[in-house]
């Protein structure tokens, strides 16, 4: 009996560990975005529009601290996803 070839991997840890079928599915909305360095993804403010799942690079989380300073209070790599608040609006 022949096994069918097994779905190339995502590159990120969360998309790789689902079932085959829910891979396939989300593969089937997925592409790939090329984001430059210091690019901006979402403001604060702003309704989430994509959620994202790092396969080399990682995603700064910044937040507005006193006057200009900004603070990094999380990364996302390609264990996790940007965006999971979305799931909840």
């Amino acid at each position: 009996m022949a096994t069918l070839p097994r779905p190339v991997p995502f590159g990120n840890s969360l998309l790789d560990s689902l079932p085959r079928n829910a891979r396939e599915l989300v593969g089937k909305s997925c592409g790939p975005a090329h984001i430059k360095s210091g690019e901006i993804l979402c403001e604060p403010t702003d309704r989430i529009q994509r959620v994202y799942f790092p396969t080399t690079a990682y995603i700064s989380l910044i937040a507005p601290a006193l006057g200009t300073e900004t603070l990094e209070v999380g990364m996302v790599g390609n264990e996790g996803m940007f965006g999971i608040t979305v799931l909840s609006t």
